[in-house]
């Protein structure tokens, strides 16, 4: 748990004074406001319900890889689109991405391995579509394709359901998977909130 905790930084409120600071690899954790969003926000204990990873193309446009519907790309202003108005997004990076441009390879894997892949509405950490192909939940995909880069890996944590049971009951007809393996966008915020992380907010 110790080496994981340093994998990420929280990038200084001055780095993001203008967009052009983002980088390829920088993780964005987003508030946002629909209903299914407040119960993930208040079942992991944090104020993120989506997250994304930020790529910087060689013409300086800004896109951010998303698992929503199906995992894509779309301009980061997009992105923001979803954002609930007056709540701030986070921004992290990997330290292993420090000093590195990691554009070139991100967008080969991306659209090698994951691009077009499924939405999982499950949000199960290993999960596959009736056809063999795996699907993910945004922040699996974004723990799953980072670690791709990564050295020292990312880990998963126990996942529960546990503060409105009556929904998630619901939602998951009845079968509730408490205690399986995945994260969500607030696993990302747990590294900063432990101390080993500088804060940092920005509100576009």
């Amino acid at each position: 748990m110790k080496v994981l905790l340093l994998i990420l930084l929280v990038i200084s409120a001055p780095l993001f004074a203008n967009t052009p600071k983002l980088k390829s690899g920088d993780i964005i954790l987003l508030p946002m406001t629909c209903y299914l969003c407040k119960m993930i926000e208040a079942e992991t204990g944090g104020p993120y319900s989506h997250s994304g990873v930020i790529i910087r193309e060689d013409s300086g446009e800004l896109l951010v890889l998303q698992s929503l519907g199906s995992v894509h790309s779309l301009p980061l202003s997009e992105f923001l689109k979803m954002k609930d108005p007056g709540r701030d997004v986070m921004y992290l990076r990997p330290h292993e991405f420090v000093g590195r441009d990691m554009t070139a390879k991100m967008l080969a894997i991306f659209k090698s391995d994951f691009e077009g892949a499924p939405f999982d509405h499950d949000y199960l950490w290993d999960n596959y579509s009736p056809s063999g192909e795996e699907i993910y939940y945004c922040s699996e995909f974004i723990t799953k394709f980072t670690n791709r880069f990564l050295r020292v890996k990312l880990a998963p944590e126990r996942t529960y359901y546990y503060v409105y049971p009556k929904y998630w009951e619901k939602y998951f007809n009845g079968k509730v998977p408490n205690g399986v393996i995945g994260n969500n966008p607030n696993t990302f915020l747990k590294y900063h909130q432990l101390g080993q992380l500088n804060s940092n907010t920005r509100r576009p």
